[in-house]
């Protein structure tokens, strides 16, 4: 074979190898994980502190700090086992466990917040809320999807005071 029909072969060579490498770019897999994305909005004329929690699947424990600093660990594997009456003079409720991402906010009156996670598992959203300076959260609550599936969280804490949430699921 002559020298300049092995250069031809080694060039036709290289052009199919970047034609080939261009059209195998790496695959991308769906992740099992939950995307979440919750938005929480103030309509109450005070400032309100807001802590959002966004948890995959159960949790260890809930901490409640209550207003003389004392505080108290419920080992508890979500909000419905809290028992009645444990938040009364509670200030601060923060959930403990190996997958929660925790965010807090202050609202002003008339403003809303919003973030994005992304968990493995089935998710669940806890908020609790209450107004700035009023030392014990006002209320609390939870929402929740299952695994794989999309979570649109939207809690509104009211001009009365109370709140409402929604959460759509969709699957993914």
């Amino acid at each position: 074979m002559s020298r300049s029909c092995s250069l031809l072969v080694c060039g036709l060579v290289l052009v199919l190898a970047v034609l080939v490498a261009g059209c195998s770019a790496p695959v991308e897999r769906p992740t099992d994980g939950t995307n979440v994305s919750v938005s929480v909005t103030n309509e109450n004329a005070t400032t309100q502190e807001v802590r959002i929690a966004v948890v995959a699947g159960d949790f260890d424990a809930v901490e409640l700090t209550y207003r003389n600093g004392s505080t108290r660990r419920l080992t508890v594997p979500n909000v419905s086992a809290i028992p009645s009456g444990a938040l009364a003079d509670v200030s601060d409720f923060r959930i403990l466990g190996p997958d929660v991402q925790h965010t807090a906010y202050r609202l002003a009156p008339g403003s809303g917040r919003s973030a994005s996670y992304t968990v493995d598992g089935p998710a669940t959203v806890v908020y609790t809320y209450w107004p700035r300076g009023a030392e014990r959260v006002t209320d609390y609550g939870a929402v929740g999807c299952e695994r794989g599936a999309t979570l649109d969280a939207r809690i509104v804490v009211g001009a009365s005071g109370s709140d409402s949430a929604t959460v759509t699921c969709r699957s993914g």
